[in-house]
């Protein structure tokens, strides 16, 4: 793996940090390529996808040269995609943003075009889309329609509406149209216009995706009105009151904000695409960086800096995934070099680490999605469907016992801290094989009764070894752990066993009790 340059931040001082090569293994399924114009139509090609109930995933144009949009599914399995349907948006040069699921099993999205956009919806079991509300320019005047115009992303509320932030609201709410938030139920059509921003210090013009914290408020970003770096907001949905958190410092933080995602700490995770003044011939001019944000507080931390010796840049507009074991994937390009570059950043420790780069004249990665499988999923250059399979490092539990007795080897396997099932693991002991178990719902393979026959007394730190050996989705990996082998007890003497566990770390262990005088 290529490494990073870059800039690690600490809480008291910047640090300079190379990433090294990913510790975990990692397999790349190219699964389709979309063509356009071509075999698959003149309405453009897709950039993220979202998968359905049915296991496949969907995705929709993000931009076409007519009022037409296409949706695609597409089969990882078998390795291919059709265009499911078609859709007259009726405005002109429609770019979409991303498909999101919602509770009545139907995909919406939202859309930009030169008329003001809209949202758009698609039913996979009967292969139809339909415009279900649009958001019009005024005839003539072309002023922004009462909802506003110019939509962003949507997101699913644990509510089950679809929220969003309209980037340009009507003069007649602002005259600065300075944007708004909404939600749209999906069952009923209901829109509702939840805050108008007023070009003051709550910011104004959003674009990014919203995203919903811990607490149930939604959390955005916008442009600030002094300097227009960014700012990061909270929105109540009780009391539906906004409160600002954090404008950015392009010297400190970066600028021009994506959104967020949420981290089980509760802390949100962002990207700022933008850095200081960019100069290549310096060194510590930055492009970009990787922060986290305390909801409670409107606290930055500054994670990772891209630096003008970094020839990757922040992908805009600063799409960031997470994924249950706590980790944060970024997407980064080197334009010049046609490489598309999927990191890893450990929140807690501030270590990344480059897991996959991607090779085209148009390095662009859309925001990456989790399936089932436990992979990664996303779209390069709007051509190239593909997943990821992320092996974390194996999980191998200390085993011990007397020399000659038996003992129990376990060990874990999970993908992006998802527990992986139906797995084989062969084991050893000093690099002898002793056989293999199969991995149970926890992901956990366990092997009884082992023999300790032959195996000689002593602690080895990588006495037990696991291995898995590959399969069609995930790469092989293997892991160490402890071993301690006692020596075996006097005859005579009173001899138990027993062991001590803590979580998914077992030591079995054998006792000894001698008789002494006082």
């Amino acid at each position: 793996m290529r490494q990073f340059c870059g800039r690690a931040v600490m809480s008291i001082a910047l640090l300079a940090l190379a990433t090294a090569a990913s510790a975990q293994a990692v397999k790349l399924d190219t699964i389709t390529t979309f063509v356009s114009p071509g075999l698959d139509g003149d309405h453009g090609l897709p950039g993220e996808a979202a998968q359905g109930r049915d296991g496949e995933f969907y995705a929709i144009s993000i931009f076409s040269p007519d009022p037409i949009v296409a949706f695609f599914r597409i089969d990882p399995v078998s390795h291919s995609h059709i265009v499911a349907t078609t859709l007259d948006t009726g405005q002109p040069n429609p770019g979409a943003s991303r498909l999101v699921l919602a509770p009545n099993g139907q995909f919406y999205a939202s859309f930009v075009a030169d008329l003001g956009g809209g949202i758009v919806a698609f039913d996979p079991v009967t292969n139809t889309a339909k415009v279900v509300r649009q958001f019009l320019y005024a005839p003539g005047t072309f002023d922004p329609g009462p909802d506003g115009v110019q939509p962003g992303p949507l997101t699913l509320g644990q509510d089950g509406w679809l929220y969003g932030a309209m980037s340009v609201s009507s003069f007649e709410s602002d005259e600065n149209e300075s944007g708004s938030l909404f939600k749209f139920d999906p069952a009923t059509g209901t829109f509702v216009t939840l805050h108008l921003f007023h070009f003051d210090a709550g910011g104004a013009y959003p674009s990014a995706a919203l995203a919903q914290g811990a607490d149930a408020a939604l959390y955005g970003t916008n442009s600030d009105v002094d300097t227009f770096c960014g700012n990061a907001f909270k929105f109540d949905l009780n009391t539906l009151i906004l409160t600002p958190l954090h404008t950015f410092d392009v010297n400190v933080e970066g600028c021009s904000p994506g959104a967020f995602a949420v981290l089980a700490s509760g802390l949100l995770v962002g990207v700022n695409y933008r850095g200081n003044n960019f100069d290549g011939s310096d060194p510590n001019s930055t492009n970009g960086a990787v922060y986290t944000l305390d909801p409670a507080t409107g606290a930055v931390t500054p994670l990772y800096m891209f630096l003008a010796s970094d020839p990757f840049t922040p992908i805009i507009p600063g799409d960031v995934t997470v994924t249950p074991d706590g980790s944060a994937y970024v997407l980064t390009q080197n334009v010049s070099a046609g490489i598309g570059s999927i990191l890893r950043l450990h929140p807690e420790t501030r270590a990344v680490e480059g897991i996959q780069d991607l090779f085209g004249p148009t390095p662009e990665i859309g925001a990456l999605s989790i399936g089932r499988d436990a992979r990664l999923y996303g779209i390069f250059a709007s051509s190239e469907f593909f997943a990821l399979g992320v092996l974390d490092q194996p999980s191998v539990v200390p085993a011990g016992g007397t020399y000659g007795g038996t003992t129990t080897l376990s060990a874990m396997l999970s993908a992006l801290g998802v527990p992986l099932s139906g797995r084989t693991i062969t084991f050893t002991l000093n690099t002898a094989a002793v056989g293999s178990a199969v991995t149970d719902a926890a992901g956990i393979a366990t092997l009884n009764n082992v023999s300790l026959a032959g195996v000689p007394t002593g602690t080895f730190p990588d006495g037990v070894g696991a291995s898995f050996a590959s399969d069609a989705l995930f790469p092989a990996t293997a892991g160490t752990g402890l071993l301690n082998v006692l020596a075996a007890p006097t005859p005579g003497l009173m001899v138990g066993d027993g062991y001590v566990a803590e979580g998914l770390l077992r030591y079995d262990f054998q006792f000894v009790v001698q008789e002494k005088a006082n």
